[in-house]
């Protein structure tokens, strides 16, 4: 067997596989997060096996949720995750344990990269439950000063990102990092997964022209490592000073916008909140909510002056 630990959020996670395929994968995913000796584990055990799943959905489970590719079950206080029969998971959210088993094959399709994060997801629902909660946003530094980058795809979310770490900032996330309560306020931690960006918002960046494709492909995003252009740039966690949540502007200057409350937890809450139980949803909420009470939150429109966009967001947390 195939063991390694992770600290997240100062929750311990361990996996442990039989497949040296999934331990790899693990490890570049998560190895921003060393483990530190944590004492509180969630043990997360993922076998690959043949064509016959061991794990069976008894008839008589309830039905919770449909998923893009899976499909949740509850059964005598277990949670049950079918993936079209690929691969199954049964958590147990009281004592911190999943188990899993996957086709070998499944894992090995070339063009579906991301089938492994997707398969492990149900680890962040044992995650939110110890107050740790996953948000889809950018997220930078200044100092200890973090700021996070909030959007749908397309808003900008990944331009603004690369913009103040090329003045700067150092690098949090582009796509989702965790967040949680620290103290009397908020921290974000960093989950430096590979930076995805459509082609043309970087044709003006002469360090980034590497990623300029075929006109036909630029409606397609492209990936790179943050620190391999950009060395030392990334950052391990940050208190949480502001949320913003870019929009193109397109034409004229940039300009920021202070949002209330219940606008940002609007635009806030599609990103963030996953019902599965009620009473971490509840939580959830409840955190989200205090998030935007606490944290000014501004939208930022991102006009033709690129080189204001990060002096706009320094006057904001300093």
């Amino acid at each position: 067997m195939l063991d390694q630990c992770f600290t997240i959020g100062g929750t311990g996670v361990q996996f442990i596989t039989n497949d040296e395929a999934i331990s790899r994968a693990i490890n570049r995913w998560l190895k921003p997060f060393t483990f530190s000796g944590t004492e509180s584990l969630i043990k997360i055990y993922l076998f690959s096996v043949g064509e016959s799943l061991p794990l069976v959905i008894p008839e008589n489970a309830q039905h919770i949720h449909s998923g893009y590719i899976s499909e949740h079950f509850s059964y005598q206080g277990l949670w049950l995750i079918d993936f079209q029969g690929r691969a199954r998971w049964v958590a147990d959210r009281e004592r911190k344990l999943l188990l899993g088993f996957v086709q070998s094959r499944y894992l090995q399709d070339k063009e579906k990269p991301w089938l492994l994060e997707v398969l492990v997801h149900p680890m962040f629902e044992l995650l939110r439950k110890r107050g740790l909660y996953l948000i889809h946003a950018g997220g930078v530094g200044l100092g200890e000063k973090g700021v996070l980058i909030a959007g749908e795809a397309g808003s900008g979310k990944t331009t603004l990102v690369i913009e103040l770490v090329r003045q700067r900032f150092r690098f949090l996330s582009d796509d989702r990092c965790f967040f949680h309560s620290a103290g009397s306020g908020f921290e974000i931690l960093s989950f430096p997964e590979p930076v995805r960006v459509y082609s043309p918002n970087v044709a003006e960046l002469p360090e980034l022209q590497f990623l300029r494709g075929y006109e036909h492909e630029e409606h397609l995003k492209r990936s790179f490592h943050i620190e391999e252009v950009y060395p030392h740039c990334i950052l391990d966690r940050a208190q949480l000073k502001t949320v913003v949540f870019p929009r193109w502007g397109y034409h004229g200057k940039s300009r920021l916008e202070a949002i209330s409350p219940s606008e940002a937890l609007r635009e806030i809450l599609p990103l963030t909140l996953e019902f599965f139980f009620p009473d971490t949803a509840k939580a959830h909420f409840q955190f989200i909510g205090d998030v935007v009470e606490k944290i000014p939150c501004f939208r930022l429109y991102l006009g033709r002056d690129r080189g204001k966009w990060h002096r706009i967001v320094k006057e904001l947390i300093q």
